[in-house]
């Protein structure tokens, strides 16, 4: 157990102790679907505790574990806290408690969150991969190198072309979490930025182009969108053109060849390869980011290169 939870006589207190009783209403939910939003702490909890523990402590760990794991709790709240040895279990126990004690939930409440995890890993057995929601929900979080994500971006198209999926179910599995709040957040945008998206909007395609060039960095944005339409319409002279001529001209900008070497890497990993080169190279050369964050950065594009060479091998 964390010290967070070091105040706590982990030895004599369970969940059941921690939880509030149940009532007639609420023992009438069968679901949290729909009420995720409301529920969101201990739905998150799950979640992200489950996502980095298989991400930075246990690589091997299946979806069958973990639906193990927690049925074992759901079934064992009156156990006491330090029941629970499983490493993760003990994580899962320790951030649960935190939430318990900023948010009261009920008994009931509690085993419907689990019920909605064990859900969603149900959801995706049919996708013949024993760490299909464990790899979900790493990309979900966007805890995931680029080079992570679009290995799992790939296997979402290769599963969809293999089972004839609808184009909206590949979409509702490539989302992620801080999309959703982007969606919110794009109900506020403000009159000059909508402007001028609607002015790049109203342009013909040599038009955007020259526009873009001219008037970047500061559209990185629209840049980024516009290489995926021409991508989408089989454009790629003109999206390879677009992308060496902004590489050329904005040289100083690491986060521009990042992007670039993430848009390239499942279609041409070798022209990500040259994008992710010039990232490393521009990073040297940025005084403004902390030397620890630097390595980090640095490390994940290194990565991304070794994928883009197996690849390419």
């Amino acid at each position: 157990m964390d010290d967070k939870n070091a105040m706590i006589a982990i030895d004599e207190i369970s969940l059941m102790d921690m939880l509030e009783p149940d009532n007639a209403v609420i023992l009438g939910l069968e679901s949290l679907e729909d009420k995720e939003e409301e529920y969101s702490q201990y739905l998150g909890t799950f979640e992200y505790t489950i996502a980095y523990y298989y991400y930075e402590r246990d690589k091997k760990i299946t979806d069958r574990e973990i639906i193990k794991l927690l049925t074992y709790i759901k079934y064992n709240l009156d156990k006491k806290l330090n029941y629970f040895t499983h490493s993760l279990g003990s994580e899962l126990i320790a951030n649960l408690v935190e939430v318990i004690e900023d948010k009261p939930i009920t008994v009931h409440k509690f085993k419907l969150a689990i019920d909605y995890v064990l859900t969603s890993i149900d959801n995706r057995s049919w996708m013949s991969d024993r760490q299909a929601y464990l790899k979900w929900i790493c990309y979900y979080s966007d805890i995931n190198t680029s080079a992570d994500d679009a290995m799992y971006v790939k296997q979402i198209k290769r599963l969809g072309k293999k089972y004839d999926i609808s184009l909206e179910m590949i979409e509702s599995l490539l989302v992620k979490a801080k999309d959703l709040e982007d969606e919110d957040e794009d109900e506020y945008l403000d009159p000059e930025q909508v402007a001028r998206i609607e002015d790049f909007l109203a342009l013909n395609d040599d038009e955007r182009f020259d526009y873009l060039v001219e008037n970047s960095p500061e559209n990185l944005d629209i840049f980024m969108s516009y290489l995926f339409e021409l991508e989408e319409k089989g454009e790629f002279e003109i999206m390879q053109k677009l992308a060496k001529r902004f590489s050329k001209k904005f040289g100083e900008m690491f986060t521009l060849h990042l992007k670039l070497g993430d848009f390239f890497f499942i279609s041409h990993p070798n022209i990500a390869r040259g994008y992710y080169d010039k990232a490393l190279s521009a990073l040297e050369k940025v005084d403004l980011i902390p030397d620890d964050l630097k390595l980090e950065i640095s490390e994940d594009i290194k990565n991304n290169i070794k994928e883009c060479n197996k690849i390419n091998s």
